[in-house]
């Protein structure tokens, strides 16, 4: 058979592989680092790195103090919901009990007030009694209308002219 066909089937590549070590050093000693040389800066260098170091350390605390400044206003506005939320249910428990007492005051009132208790309390206790037809006496109302000016005469005694225009006058004083 070809080798290309039965590479697929080499578990020989799967097997762990050694490693060929160096002389002189432990497998499990790690290897010990290599300190390099520091570049030297000049000063204003040190002075411009300072510099950075104390704008980026200002506008961090900066940053902070802003957070916390909108933190504590969140948590006051919270708490000032939270008071206001609870006078709301309070006033609103108070409206309830007060609208039921209405209510029970509104019934006591109609059960005291019927026609029929008015009616029965001013027989037995005023010692009223109903109307009867003979009692009625109607008064017409209907004399007529007068006109009567400020002082005190009516139209006709006056010396204005009669007629029409003495009437249209007469409206208008």
């Amino acid at each position: 058979m070809n080798d290309r066909n039965t590479a697929a089937y080499d578990f020989s590549r799967f097997e762990p592989q050694r490693v060929p070590q160096k002389p002189g050093r432990d497998r499990n000693e790690p290897p010990k680092p290599v300190l390099l040389p520091k570049k030297r800066k000049s000063r204003q260098e040190e002075k411009r790195e300072s510099i950075i170091v104390a704008i980026k350390t200002a506008q961090i605390f900066s940053a902070i103090a802003v957070l916390m400044l909108f933190l504590g206003v969140y948590i006051f506005g919270k708490m000032q919901l939270d008071e206001i939320n609870h006078e709301i249910a309070e006033v609103q428990s108070k409206i309830q009990v007060e609208n039921s007492e209405n209510t029970s005051l509104k019934m006591k009132l109609n059960s005291m007030a019927s026609l029929d208790k008015v009616e029965d309390y001013a027989i037995n206790k005023l010692g009223m009694v109903k109307e009867e037809k003979y009692q009625v006496e109607c008064i017409n109302l209907d004399l007529g209308d007068k006109v009567v000016i400020a002082n005190g005469t009516t139209p006709a005694e006056s010396d204005e002219d009669s007629g029409l225009w003495g009437e249209l006058l007469s409206y208008f004083r």
